[in-house]
């Protein structure tokens, strides 16, 4: 990372991407996907990318709505 980096992320609508699947829906395949999109911890890398960033005297910069809907 070079020292004029600007790094961007997204706020991400975890519990809304966790939902339980609908009735009939390929439910054990879902609760999989939840347990992956868990495990991964969003808030811990954005934490990460922040500190990072400004150690290497860059930036990080979290937008509420980068992605479509």
């Amino acid at each position: 990372m070079s020292g004029n980096s600007l790094i961007g992320g997204e706020q991400l609508n975890v519990k809304g991407m966790t939902r339980k699947a609908k009735k009939g829906k390929r439910q054990k395949q879902k609760a999989g996907l939840n347990r992956s999109i868990l495990d991964v911890g969003f808030g811990i890398v954005g934490d990460l990318l922040t500190y990072k960033s400004a150690e290497a005297g860059g930036f990080y910069v979290n937008s509420q709505h980068l992605a479509h809907r």
